[in-house]
């Protein structure tokens, strides 16, 4: 009898940016290199590779993955965030930048995204976010302003 030991979805992820299927004026503008702006992935439909791209952008850098509709609360931030953002990875990364990557921010609440922009701006000198939400109407327009 086998074991199923990976999702069928989680196997046939793309792991490069070779594998992954982008519109042309999008993998020009992401600089993925040196990753010097934060990002928010945007697009109602389900499976358009929003996650995947998240996760080859950060897959070279220290990396928080979050699920905002399921660990979107206020003390998520305060705790893990905030402690993942300050301090310094002593590992052999080649990169000057820490990513957190916050799955699935519409499912935030407002208490969560007033304190996200604190933290995104204290920490802005060495940590980049990368967000992604099906409905952008529900990030609120400030946060939205501090990605790209």
């Amino acid at each position: 009898m086998s074991v199923i030991n990976q999702l069928l979805t989680e196997k046939v992820r793309p792991k490069n940016l070779d594998q992954i299927i982008l519109l042309d004026r999008i993998r020009k503008s992401v600089d993925y290199e040196t990753l010097s702006q934060n990002f928010l992935f945007h697009s109602q439909v389900p499976g358009s590779g929003k996650t995947s791209l998240s996760k080859i952008l950060s897959s070279d850098k220290p990396t928080l993955y979050l699920n905002v509709s399921s660990e979107g609360r206020i003390d998520v931030l305060r705790e893990e965030i905030t402690e993942f953002c300050s301090t310094r990875a002593l590992n052999n990364y080649d990169s000057d930048y820490k990513v957190v990557i916050l799955d699935e921010m519409d499912g935030g609440s407002n208490e969560f995204f007033k304190a996200l922009r604190a933290v995104m701006e204290k920490f802005s000198d060495h940590v980049r976010f990368i967000g992604t939400c099906n409905y952008i109407n529900k990030i609120p327009e400030p946060i939205q302003l501090d990605f790209w």
